[in-house]
């Protein structure tokens, strides 16, 4: 799926995460995942987040869609997804990565693909990378 398109979250550039590191509780974060190709991507892409959290409430795991906006850039296609997630008043600590649908076609019989993105295999964050499954989180 992601042969047409590269993706790319980098949690230590404010341009895919804003604000850097810890943040306050009830504060908000901004998150961005580009996905970059050549031509025009034909496929519906969708992005949500995905969250997994502990907190004084117990283990919360729930789902934010993100906005898309296309622009082309050098010949090339790129798809910003941002979503604005406001954080529980309760503190906690977020783990999240990226959930990507692929839609060949808008027809109800065409195939629907699923790919993550989430932390690289350091687990450190930073730029992250592609799985097939549910990816480690950052």
């Amino acid at each position: 799926m992601t042969d047409e398109f590269e993706l790319f979250h980098d949690t230590r550039d404010a341009a895919y995460r804003s604000p850097f590191g810890a943040i306050a509780a009830g504060a908000s974060v901004t998150l961005s995942l580009a996905a970059v190709g050549k031509g025009d991507l034909n496929a519906e892409l969708s992005v949500s987040v995905h969250f997994e959290t502990e907190t004084s409430l117990g283990n919360l795991s729930f789902d934010v869609p993100m906005d898309k906006q296309s622009v082309l850039k050098k010949g090339r296609v790129e798809r910003l997804f941002r979503a604005e997630v406001n954080s529980f008043d309760t503190p906690g600590v977020y783990f999240y990565y990226f959930v990507i649908t692929r839609q060949e076609s808008l027809q109800f019989d065409k195939e629907i693909r699923q790919i993550y993105y989430g932390n690289n295999s350091s687990g450190a964050g930073g730029l992250g990378c592609v799985y097939e499954v549910e990816p480690k989180p950052f």
